[in-house]
């Protein structure tokens, strides 16, 4: 199960890594699997082992930011692509919100962060 009582969480894309494994990605308006919302929107993404088992969520972001698509390489990296509304996400800058696409490693933090990816 994914959500959160009395608060919308929209899962927008779903991808299979090479083990089987499934990743969400998508937002959510409220704290979820024990990650604090910042803002009024979080990007989330979760992993679910081959057995439809949750390994874990993270939630990233502040004002608002919303997960969409998500992909995920040979090595358990994901990358997100979202929007976001908001100065900067984990310490990347990001002035005047919009388009973005994150990638996560293994470990879960976000190593990097393009902005401005499409115009509005």
């Amino acid at each position: 199960m994914l959500g959160v009582a009395g608060a919308d969480t929209i899962p927008q894309g779903t991808r299979m890594d090479a083990s089987g494994n499934v990743y969400l990605s998508g937002y959510t308006q409220g704290n979820l699997d024990g990650n604090t919302l910042v803002g009024s929107a979080n990007l989330f993404v979760s992993k679910y082992n081959t057995n439809g088992t949750k390994q874990w969520t993270k939630l990233r972001g502040n004002a608002s930011t919303f997960g969409n698509a998500i992909a995920v390489d040979g090595s358990a990296n994901s990358y997100v692509t979202g929007y976001k509304n908001g100065s900067s996400l984990d310490s990347f800058s990001h002035p005047n919100g919009g388009n973005s696409l994150f990638r996560r490693d293994h470990k879960h933090k976000i190593q990097w962060h393009l902005a401005e990816l499409m115009a509005h």
